[in-house]
């Protein structure tokens, strides 16, 4: 058994806390390691991986005190490692030893223990190992045959999807959705093997749509000419008759072009608008949105098949529901030979689809279409939509209305891949999270910066060359590590270096979404550029500058190419021992991504830090008539308290002290906003210095949500000479450098500071002996010089 000392027994904790969320970082970072972990975390720290499955094998055999055993284990850290397993699929037994954990949970612990995801993902597996009959038999056990109609039929269909299987046992099982739901039934050539591309459906007459308005679907196609008949049948097949389909071509080679001409003169009602240069499917789409004609506009990928009745039927319900931005529908990810399948860590065949997204061409138009970087920008499009109109987007049915084609050349093969999501999405995603805070009816098009390099035109594939310095981060734990980390990429771009942030995911990140705000800011601001383990790029220092960002680093597959690897050690040479178990992890996880022996790569025990905040002189305080009471941005309402009436109470201003906010109140925090304006002076944010702002206040007050670890604007504060109150709760993480309070208590603090200047004084000093100890930019400098000239 592990002893509460070892980095082992920390990581099972974590675990046993939150199983789900370990088990997205597990999917996240794809490490075999990390499966001791969970077993540890199931078992009580007392069982590896291995001793934990052959017990399971064990009591599934009938050994009763196996059983027995099992029964005080912690089934919620079972389940996640039964996730894990049966998603990632990285070892050849994976699916049956997922498998495995979950027909013994069912019957220790009862099937009630699983939830209707655990069973979908059970039904799913036994599949995929081979029983299609058992599959839908365990999802009719679990009563998914008449509540999840789509999930069973499509895995009773798989038994007979492919080369050896039955093309009219497929359909068989497949209409029973559509044809039980009134859309038409689909059909395949007699006696061939099942294949997308001889997909067919033919609704009858009376289904025909006329009239109504003009819907332009927009096709954007890169080097598709071979594989676009399909989505173009499919498309003239519409009941909804009064259409216009815009090929637009991004820029592919003159062969491509020639053919895909050949191709569209047999669909009169097609028309082909090619474009000179590759510049990704979002510029095509906007092409495509100038050159509508249509009051609606939708798009259709060029390698999918949709069903006859999907475009009216998405039509009919916006007309229907004209209260909405828009309408979209479902889809089914297929493999060519119609095996139904998927790419994310839902365990459903039926998913929403956000590339069918049908709307207004009013509104796409008042948007200026879809933010033009090379991937994943439906998201942010929907998003910012919803946001603008203040309407919302609806699925028009539960039934798949396309099937989208899933293979090697999919937009998003390899990236989203069953709960691994490239850190460039990622990134994307918390970039246009910021920039929505700006958005509304007045400026509504996508202003989204900064981007990670390879999302930028032209950046998708490319070799970005050489860098001086990378740090490998984790730049969702918003922290004192991070801030300082952030302070060096700054001065080593002023220094004139090229340098990259490389992101990987850490446990001590796993729960929070998205990149801190500040790293976004120094991106933006900086030529520092945001890369990925599966970019291309040589570095001369290659150095993992938080270890805990590369602790189960060890099965990342990497395009990278660095000349000197480091890691900073997590302790430093004051401590009795300089390496610690997560930089042991991290160096060994180095060593097996680049293939270098442990003693290649160099450990910085004695790298303290750049300064995030610059310590200024100051004289003895002086009392005022009145403090001035304030704190820095803030733009989330856990920053502020939850009450209206202790808002009023702390930061307004009162025959005590005066108050000073920053205006950077978004929608989120509009209320607050509201309810301070009257009792406050405020700084523009676009005036917003921190060093000037610090200058002019006294005692910074955040009565927020108690700090989990020390906040940069804090530490800044405190260098500054200003005293600092928190609300009670975060006393572990900055001791008597900062005084504590409830908002009611506030006022109460403030005064004894007023009435006995010396008590300033001394929380001052206790502040600034508190602040950790770091470089200044010319300590920095010189330990840079040494270290290239080494």
């Amino acid at each position: 058994m592990l002893s509460d000392h070892d980095r082992g027994a920390v990581v099972a904790r974590t675990i046993n806390k939150s199983p789900k969320a370990a088990a997205r970082f597990a999917l996240k970072i794809k490490s075999v390691k990390l499966r001791d972990y969970f077993a540890l975390a199931a078992s009580g720290n007392f069982y590896s991986y291995a001793e934990l499955i052959a017990i399971l094998r064990r009591c599934r055999a009938n050994t009763p005190s196996e059983s027995d055993t099992i029964k005080q284990w912690d089934v919620e850290c079972l389940i996640a490692l039964a996730q894990v397993l049966g998603n990632q699929r990285l070892e050849e037994t994976d699916l049956e030893d997922a498998r495995l954990i979950l027909t013994v949970v069912a019957a220790v612990f009862g099937k009630k223990s699983l939830s209707r995801e655990d069973r979908l993902l059970l039904a799913e597996i036994v599949g995929e190992c081979g029983d299609w009959e058992t599959a839908a038999y365990i999802l009719e056990q679990f009563g998914l045959k008449e509540s999840n109609s789509p999930q069973y039929q499509f895995t009773v269909a798989n038994r007979y999807a492919g080369s050896g299987g039955n093309s009219a046992k497929w359909l068989e099982a497949v209409n029973r959705i559509y044809s039980g739901s009134g859309f038409s039934s689909l059909s395949l050539p007699p006696s061939a093997p099942t294949n997308l591309d001889q997909l067919n459906s033919e609704p009858p007459s009376a289904k025909t749509i006329e009239g109504g308005p003009l819907v332009s679907v927009i096709v954007p196609t890169y080097e598709g000419a071979d594989r676009i008949e399909t989505a173009l049948e499919s498309l003239v097949a519409q009941t909804w008759k009064n259409l216009e389909i815009i090929v637009v071509d991004d820029g592919s080679s003159t062969e491509n072009v020639d053919k895909l001409e050949r191709v569209v003169l047999g669909y009169p009602s097609v028309r082909l608008v090619p474009l000179e240069n590759n510049k990704g499917a979002y510029v095509a789409r906007n092409e495509g949105l100038r050159q509508a004609s249509g009051e609606l506009v939708t798009v259709h990928d060029d390698d999918d098949w949709s069903h006859p009745e999907k475009i009216a039927e998405q039509v009919e319900y916006l007309l229907e529901h004209e209260s909405l931005a828009g309408t979209i529908s479902k889809h089914a990810r297929v493999t060519e030979d119609l095996k139904f399948t998927r790419i994310n860590r839902r365990p459903m065949y039926a998913q929403n689809n956000m590339s069918s997204l049908l709307l207004r061409t009013v509104d796409a138009r008042a948007l200026g279409g879809w933010d033009e970087v090379n991937r994943g920008a439906d998201e942010e499009f929907t998003l910012r939509l919803q946001q603008v109109t203040g309407k919302k987007i609806e699925c028009c049915s539960e039934i798949p209305l396309s099937f989208t084609r899933t293979h090697d050349r999919s937009l998003t093969s390899g990236e989203i891949l069953r709960g691994f999501q490239d850190p460039s999405r990622m990134f994307y995603h918390s970039a246009f999270t910021e920039a929505h805070k700006r958005v509304d009816e007045f400026h509504s098009e996508a202003q989204v910066v900064p981007l990670p390099a390879d999302m930028e035109a032209g950046g998708r594939g490319a070799d970005f060359g050489k860098y001086d310095y990378g740090y490998v981060l984790d730049t969702k734990i918003d922290d004192f590590i991070l801030s300082t980390a952030i302070a060096e990429l700054r001065e080593l771009d002023r220094l004139g270096y090229r340098v990259a942030i490389i992101q990987h995911h850490s446990l001590d990140g796993a729960t929070k979404p998205l990149v801190a705000p500040a790293v976004l800011r120094m991106i933006r601001e900086t030529g520092v550029d945001f890369l990925s383990f599966k970019n291309k790029a040589e570095f001369d220092y290659f150095i993992v500058r938080d270890a805990r960002a590369f602790e189960f680093g060890e099965c990342t597959p990497t395009k990278l190419r660095p000349k000197h690897l480091a890691i900073v050690a997590t302790t430093g040479e004051q401590d009795e021992t300089p390496v610690s178990r997560i930089d042991e992890h991290a160096l060994d996880s180095l060593s097996a991504v680049f293939n270098r022996a442990p003693r290649e790569i160099e450990i910085f025990s004695d790298w303290v830090g750049l300064a995030p905040y610059e310590q200024v002189d100051f004289s003895s305080w002086k009392p005022k008539e009145k403090l001035v009471v304030g704190r820095g941005a803030a733009a989330t309402p856990a920053h502020w308290p939850s009450k209206a009436s202790e808002l009023r109470d702390v930061y307004g201003s009162n025959e005590l002290y005066d108050v000073l906010l920053v205006d950077d109140f978004n929608q989120n925090c509009a209320r607050i906003g509201e309810v301070l304006r009257d009792n406050a002076r405020f700084v523009p944010a676009n005036d917003y210095d921190r060093r000037r702002f610090l200058s002019d206040i006294d005692v910074w007050v955040d009565m927020g949500a108690p700090h989990s670890s020390a906040s940069e604007d804090v530490l800044s504060a405190i260098a500054a000479g200003v005293v600092v109150v928190l609300r009670s709760g975060a006393e572990d993480v900055y001791g008597d450098a900062v005084l504590f309070a409830k908002p009611n208590g506030v006022k109460t603090v403030l005064k004894r500071l007023r009435e006995f200047p010396l008590l300033y004084e001394l929380q001052r000093e206790r502040g600034i002996n508190s602040l950790p100890a770091t470089w200044d930019r010319a300590t920095f400098g010189k330990y840079l010089d040494a270290l290239r000239e080494k």
